[in-house]
């Protein structure tokens, strides 16, 4: 019994034979198609070249640290900008010959894009570039390529020589500004220190000594005047103790012990007389005179208290200002009243001293605030001068390395070619897809009408179906005319076949040999 896969394959021979007309038909349309679009697909030739772009040489090691070359990178990132920009492929198409007088800018513009869009920038590696250029004149893509390579060498040294040149007049710009910038800094702290000649080294350091001296005078000047105080205010007690004891013993005493002797008297005589005795009634009468002037002089002495107490100062009675210990005592607080206005005075000179001298040093001190500001600023461009001025040299040696082509480095490892077979497919590959497609398109057409097509073909298929048995098949059977023209129709198939692979071999191989 057949397996279902050999059913298929009956299936589709049958299908295929009964169509075979059509088969051949679409077969010899399809191979014939390929073969002219093969004859006619236009032909493009290819010539690339690669280019190395180095930024070490000889001379870097010698020069290193003291010049600056251009970053390897940025320049085969930059190379497609550099190749695909208008400036360039101007110069390209004027290398070839294709800028011509009565050339109209829109021919121009379809030139520039035409060339663009058949030039492809590769980046292989880390430094290696390659220019590749497609075209369908073999000659013209050989020398657009060899004139792209040369004109893209002499563009970027020459942008590197420009970017060179303007650093280094940029840098050289600026050198000569702070030039201008440090001279005047130093005008104007020399202006600064002639204006101000008390700004010396160590002038600040000096006018603060100068305030701690006057601030310990006042100090010494205000112990001084404590202590002088202290000791009028001594001599002062000491004189009023005196004033006092000396009135204490002065006039009113003097009575009240003149008092007391007579009372005695008068008592020793009263023992021997009576009261009417002439010597008791003359001393009663000396008691009484007493008495009274006693108390004259005590009302006296107490009045002149007040009115010196209401003044403030010491009552010393004048019978006593003669005393000797009283006139010492006030010779020492005139002393030292003189020596506390003396010390007063210097104090208020201290004083003002001291004033002038924090005045002094606050006007320094701003003074060196502002210069140390005009000295910082001069440090500053002073530092930044001498960067620039290394900067500047730097920039002069790669300038000179870039003028003499010793920096960036770029060479051709390979040169372009001259392509004398085009790229992409080719009239053989047109006519043997042609074949293959002319016999496999319509029998998976096929395949597929079967695929989806409801009729049943086979007995097994029927079978299956209605899941009855099959008793057996009876087999289509052709008159001898029908096959006699089947066997016609089917050599006739062949040789047209035939005769097609012959065709399509035969102008394969006269395009090969250059005939057509």
């Amino acid at each position: 019994m057949q397996s279902e896969t050999e059913q298929n394959l009956r299936v589709l021979y049958r299908e295929a034979f009964a169509r075979r007309k059509t088969f051949v038909i679409t077969f010899v349309a399809i191979a014939v198609t390929a073969m002219l679009m093969g004859l006619t697909w236009p032909k493009r030739y290819t010539s690339s070249t690669t280019i190395l772009v180095e930024g070490r040489s000889i001379i870097e090691p010698l020069m290193s640290g003291a010049a600056v070359r251009g970053d390897v990178i940025d320049r085969t990132r930059n190379a497609r900008e550099i190749i695909y920009g208008r400036p360039m492929l101007m110069k390209v198409l004027e290398a070839n010959g294709d800028l011509q007088e009565d050339l109209s800018p829109r021919e121009l513009e379809w030139l520039i894009e035409g060339m663009q869009a058949s030039t492809i920038v590769e980046q292989l590696g880390e430094n290696l570039i390659r220019i590749q250029v497609r075209g369908p004149d073999p000659e013209r893509v050989y020398r657009t390529t060899s004139n792209m390579a040369k004109i893209f060498i002499e563009e970027a040294m020459a942008a590197r020589a420009t970017e060179s040149n303007a650093a280094y007049n940029f840098i050289d710009e600026q050198v000569r500004q702070y030039e201008k910038t440090l001279a005047a800094s130093e005008a104007r702290i020399n202006a600064r220190r002639r204006q101000h000649p008390e700004l010396a080294p160590g002038a600040e350091g000096e006018a603060n000594r100068r305030v701690a001296e006057a601030r310990a005078a006042i100090d010494r000047i205000e112990q001084e005047i404590r202590e002088t105080e202290i000791r009028r205010d001594s001599l002062l007690e000491q004189l009023s103790g005196e004033a006092e004891g000396a009135v204490a013993a002065g006039r009113a005493a003097e009575y009240r012990m003149r008092i007391a002797e007579l009372q005695a008297q008068l008592d020793t005589l009263r023992l021997t007389y009576h009261d009417t005795y002439p010597d008791i009634v003359q001393l009663k009468r000396q008691i009484e005179e007493l008495e009274r002037a006693a108390s004259a002089e005590e009302a006296r002495l107490s009045q002149e208290r007040r009115l010196a107490a209401a003044e403030g100062r010491p009552y010393v009675d004048q019978s006593i200002r003669n005393s000797p210990v009283y006139q010492e005592l006030q010779a020492q607080v005139y002393e030292a009243n003189t020596q506390l206005r003396t010390l007063q005075a210097r104090l208020a000179d201290a004083r003002q001293r001291y004033e002038q001298e924090m005045a002094t040093a606050s006007r320094i001190q701003e003074l060196a605030a502002d210069f140390q500001t005009l000295a910082r600023d001069y440090e500053v461009n002073r530092m930044i001068y001498e960067d620039l001025l290394r900067r500047r040299e730097n920039a002069r040696v790669s300038m000179n390395l870039n003028t003499e082509q010793q920096g960036l480095n770029l060479r051709i490892v390979e040169p372009a070619y001259l392509s004398h077979q085009p790229s992409g497919p080719r009239l053989v590959h047109f006519a043997a897809g042609g074949l293959v497609l002319g016999a496999a398109l319509p029998l998976t057409l096929l395949f597929g009408v079967l695929m989806i097509d409801p009729r049943i073909r086979t007995g097994a298929e029927l079978s299956d179906k209605l899941g009855l048995p099959l008793l057996a098949t009876i087999p289509h059977l052709d008159m001898p005319r029908e096959a006699a023209a089947e066997r016609r129709g089917l050599i006739m198939s062949v040789i047209v076949i035939v005769l097609t692979v012959l065709g399509v071999l035969a102008v394969g191989i006269l395009r090969m040999q250059g005939v057509i």
